[in-house]
């Protein structure tokens, strides 16, 4: 079997907006972006959290207000990506049928 063609799947949206009865979203990912490149803006998202987190679990300063939003919407964009790139994942030599199943 070949190695897996891993890029950025459709239909990822983020960002709740408006009345949540409405379920809409804000924010998508992009379709077709590949593996690496969408890694490397988790981690760049990811490394905004960390002095607010590191503060927080050293007694520093409490993770409240602003801090705490900017974790909550850098954690919520991240998980978005990671999930779009899981089901990104497609396998040259296996059928479409058996790829859902995997």
């Amino acid at each position: 079997m070949s190695a897996p063609v891993i890029k950025t799947a459709a239909g990822h949206e983020f960002r709740s907006t408006g009345d949540a009865s409405q379920h809409r979203w804000l924010f998508t990912v992009t379709a077709g972006i590949p593996l690496l490149d969408a890694l490397h803006s988790v981690s760049d998202l990811l490394s905004t959290i960390e002095d607010p987190i590191n503060d927080a679990a050293m007694g520093i300063k409490a993770l409240e207000h602003n801090a705490a939003w900017r974790v909550e919407h850098v954690l919520e964009c991240a998980k978005a990506v990671i999930d779009s790139l899981i089901d990104g994942i497609e396998y040259p030599d296996s059928p479409a049928d058996q790829r859902a199943t995997e």
